[in-house]
């Protein structure tokens, strides 16, 4: 039985649940779900059309679906081990400046994987 429970909590753990340092334990969609994150466009960024999802957007990588205000799909892919970047479509970073603060809401319909962010 031990063997069993051990092998659902591994389960949990690796999918939604989250245990924090105070071990409490969090679904961490639901827990960002609503909230808002912001991030300055960098001169690099705009000149390699990627947002690098770094300190400031890194609770975002755990969402499955990831796409601009309008809709359309954003590519998540990594760049190196442990760091994650997002590219729109082409043409999506047209009417952006270096410096432009970013808006990226995160939303968590059930179940979780399904969650999403959008890019505002």
């Amino acid at each position: 039985m031990s063997q069993l429970v051990d092998r659902a909590l591994e389960e949990l753990l690796e999918g939604p649940l989250h245990l924090l340092p105070d071990d409490t334990t969090i679904i961490i969609h639901d827990a960002v779900a609503g909230k808002f994150f912001t991030h300055r466009l960098t001169d690099a960024e705009l000149d390699l059309q990627v947002l690098t999802v770094s300190v400031d957007l890194a609770v975002l990588v755990i969402f499955g679906d990831v796409r601009l205000a309008d809709g359309r799909e954003v590519e998540q892919f990594s760049v190196e081990t442990e760091a994650s970047a997002w590219r729109g479509p082409d043409g999506s970073a047209a009417g952006y400046s270096v410096d432009d603060l970013l808006v990226v809401r995160a939303s968590s319909p059930h179940p979780p994987r399904a969650a999403r962010c959008t890019l505002s």
